[in-house]
């Protein structure tokens, strides 16, 4: 088993021993939240975009039929739209983290709505 363990040890690459002295790479906060929020609403727009599909490819409900077809479109455009704003958050090169934190930019706290 060492012999093992130590050539994945001293193989470059494998991800051995050596790369757990190594210190993780610095994530920016604001990508990491704008990545939150982008996973967050593309979760929101599957459903409605799931739910609105159903329900226009079912027929049921003739007198709603253009707008269901709206709320259908504009879903998957809205999709398009966090796919793509994600995509180009993970291009841009990394920034350094700013020195002030979010206590200085929160004003007062925030408060949740509740969800019907």
């Amino acid at each position: 088993m060492n012999v093992v363990y130590n050539k994945m040890a001293s193989s470059p690459g494998t991800g051995g021993a050596d790369s757990l002295n190594q210190p993780a790479p610095q994530i920016n906060p604001a990508r990491q939240i704008s990545s939150a929020v982008a996973h967050d609403l593309n979760n929101l727009l599957t459903v409605v975009q799931v739910y609105s599909e159903k329900l226009v490819r079912q027929g049921q409900y003739p007198e709603l039929q253009p707008q269901l077809t709206s709320i259908w479109e504009a879903a998957k455009r809205a999709a398009a739209v966090v796919r793509e704003a994600a995509a180009q958050n993970a291009k841009t090169a990394p920034v350094a983290p700013a020195q002030a934190g979010l206590k200085s930019s929160v004003k007062s706290p925030v408060v949740a709505l509740p969800v019907q």
